[in-house]
């Protein structure tokens, strides 16, 4: 009787050891591509695109963090010399808009 309710109680402890995983690795991932997003559209995208909006520059910034996330890869916006600009070869469309 006491090594069925010790069952019990370990079974009940790892299922809540497994919850408690999942929940933090999504909060972490969760949290990885709000910074990775808020850093791209402050800190590159609305200083690479000229007449930038930030919503343009969130939506194009969530497409490079969220493939940097799954390939496993980060990519950097570096900048280039004036008249080309990297954010523009990398988003053509979004740069495009404004006629850069």
């Amino acid at each position: 009787m006491a090594a069925q309710s010790l069952k019990k109680t370990c079974d009940l402890l790892i299922i809540t050891t497994l919850f408690a995983m999942m929940f933090s690795a999504q909060i972490s991932h969760s949290n990885n591509v709000n910074m990775c997003i808020k850093h791209c559209v402050s800190n590159q995208c609305l200083k690479e695109v000229k007449n930038a909006t930030p919503i343009m520059c969130e939506d194009a910034c969530k497409k490079l963090c969220t493939e940097q996330q799954q390939s496993g890869q980060e990519r950097y916006l570096v900048p280039v010399p004036p008249g080309t600009s990297k954010f523009c070869r990398m988003f053509p469309k979004a740069c495009g808009l404004f006629n850069l």
